[in-house]
């Protein structure tokens, strides 16, 4: 009938398993240089989601007629 459900839902990591982008990353000598990775002293590492570009970030990059530059 008119009813629909909601069948999936993720937020966060969960969408990672549907892209390559991140288990290629992940095998890289750095990683993604997340405080969560068991990385060696001295290894740089940084909050998780912290290098990640946002709305506004991409935004700005398009510039204020949408050009990239």
């Amino acid at each position: 009938g008119d009813t629909v459900y909601r069948t999936w839902h993720t937020t966060g990591r969960g969408t990672e398993q549907l892209s390559y982008t991140f288990p290629l990353v992940d095998i890289l000598p750095w990683g993604r240089q997340e405080e969560w990775q068991d990385s060696p002293e001295g290894w740089p590492q940084s909050p998780t989601y912290s290098g990640w570009l946002d709305s506004p970030d991409i935004a700005r990059l398009y510039g204020p007629n949408g050009d990239i530059r």
